[in-house]
This record gives structure tokens, sequence and C-alpha cells, in this order.
């Protein structure tokens, strides 16, 4: 079985639906999805390097500063598929948008 990288990423267009827990909530349900039907055995993620909630996010999460690029100023980040095993995801719950 060949296992493969898999990049993550997020946007939350509009400020009222930040820090609200969701992105958090996505990013892992899509993760976990892939560790159950992908082969994957590391996450990655690419931020510019003066995106500090984006780093502070990922950070959180668990994963981990692996490269730097001077071209693009970005960070690269990876997590491993077994830390997100580590990670509860039963406390994930479905909450609707509310305007």
């Amino acid at each position: 079985k060949q296992w493969y990288q898999r990049r993550v990423a997020i946007t939350a267009g509009e400020e009222k639906y930040r820090r609200m827990g969701y992105g958090e909530e996505i990013l892992l349900l899509m993760m976990t999805y892939a560790v159950q039907h992908l082969p994957v055995e590391t996450f990655s993620a690419k931020i510019k390097d003066d995106n500090k909630p984006s780093i502070l996010f990922f950070s959180k999460l668990g994963f981990k500063k692996v490269g730097y690029s001077d071209v693009f100023k970005e960070i690269e980040y990876q997590m491993p598929r077994d830390t997100l095993k580590k990670i509860n995801c039963k406390t994930l719950t479905y909450k609707p948008f509310k305007d």
C-alpha cells in the first residue's frame, strides 16, 4: 500500500464565523475521514509567516513546523496520522450556522 502526504487548508471568509470552533471541527472531521478512507501518512499545511492566527490554530491542533520558504514567506507544518489518532474526536459535534 502506497502512503501519501495530504495538504490541508481552511478559510473562514466571514469574520462573524471566526473563533467559534467551526474551523477546528471541520478540519478534524476532514482529516479523520482521510485517515479512515485514504492512504495518508502525513498532513501538511503551508501558512504565510505573518498569519499569526493560522500559525496558532495549526500549532494548537498538533502540527509541527518542518520547513520555511524564503521565496513565498511560508512556513510548512506537518502532522503524522498517528498524532490525529491521539486527538479525541468523540467531542466533535455538529453545530449548524446561525445568522
